[in-house]
């Protein structure tokens, strides 16, 4: 027999905005780090393990089911009126983009480490793969557009059931979300994430560091008018001078240690500034000031075919 989970009450009120009512848990999932995030009057969700029912209009009528997660880590609002669930599922997270006024489940993709774009219309994430896998796997990172809809997210002939090769590719530059592409991948394209997702508030650019072959840079991703994304590449600032007196204790020199805050700049032309606050190892955090400038154009790394014959993954 199956555990039901607690309902998770995400707002009460029957009537008026529910801002504040009950502040959700993950408001940075939403683009939205530290805020509260405005929700309908009523919405609600329970789990079986295996699967979320949730509940969206104001008084009763059908609940949807979104398959896959156990428990909501947050709902988004769309700027449309549809809503985006985040679900926990253990290993990775799924978004849901629901319609509340079918009540319908328009689409679901699971995932690694999604978060919406500020202006509701991306979300980046990295590419899902089961942790039971024998073979190496390695991050892919990707765009899932919200301006159109499940097909054109998904490669030509692809099931509208798919849920993990979808979206865009944005970085490694060249890969192309194939089905099983970030699985077995030769050590040299092995590509693994070093920070979180760091959106510019005009939802145009995209921050986040990427280690790959013992080295660790910034990838920063462009996104123009038209929604076509570039990514290039600025080598991670190492040996930052550090004045701390526990570092000079030690008898080192401080080294960053992760990305801790990024704030973007206006957009000039070509060039964005960016301040990026960097953790340091046994000192104060630091902050370097980047330009466009100091990025160079992402190497395309081009993926070899899968080998013939090759077994289907297993999801977990």
């Amino acid at each position: 027999m199956k555990t039901a989970f607690p309902a998770l009450l995400l707002a009460l009120s029957l009537s008026g905005p529910a801002v504040g009512q009950l502040p959700q848990l993950r408001p940075e999932l939403c683009g939205t780090p530290g805020g509260i995030v405005s929700l309908p009057p009523r919405l609600s969700a329970i789990g079986d393990g295996q699967s979320l029912q949730i509940q969206v209009l104001p008084n009763g009528g059908p609940a949807v089911t979104i398959r896959g997660p156990y428990e909501v880590a947050e709902a988004c609002p769309l700027p449309d009126g549809r809503l985006v669930i985040f679900g926990d599922m253990m290993n990775g997270m799924s978004f849901s983009v629901v319609d509340p006024a079918v009540p319908s489940v328009v689409d679901t993709v699971f995932s690694y480490d999604p978060v919406l774009s500020p202006n509701g219309r991306w979300i980046v994430f990295r590419k899902f793969y089961p942790r039971s896998t024998e073979r190496p796997a390695s991050d892919e990172y990707l765009l899932y557009d919200f301006s159109v809809g499940p097909a054109r997210n998904r490669a030509p002939g692809s099931s509208r059931d798919e849920d993990i090769d979808v979206g865009t590719s944005i970085y490694p530059a060249g890969w192309k979300n194939e089905f099983g592409d970030n699985v077995g991948a030769a050590e040299a394209q092995q590509h693994w994430h070093e920070s979180a997702f760091y959106w510019s508030p005009d939802s145009r650019s995209i921050l986040f560091a990427d280690r790959n072959q013992g080295k660790d840079v910034l990838v920063l991703i462009s996104i123009d008018q038209k929604g076509t994304a570039t990514a290039s590449v600025s080598p991670f600032p190492g040996g930052l001078d550090c004045d701390d007196p526990r570092a000079s204790a030690k008898g080192r020199t401080a080294k960053p240690t992760g990305l801790r805050q990024v704030v973007f700049g206006p957009q000039m032309g070509g060039d964005r500034l960016l301040f990026v606050d960097f953790e340091g190892e046994a000192c104060l955090p630091k902050t370097q000031q980047l330009h466009g400038g100091d990025f160079r154009p992402a190497q395309v790394e081009v993926r070899p075919p899968n080998p013939p014959g090759r077994k289907s993954v297993k999801r977990n």
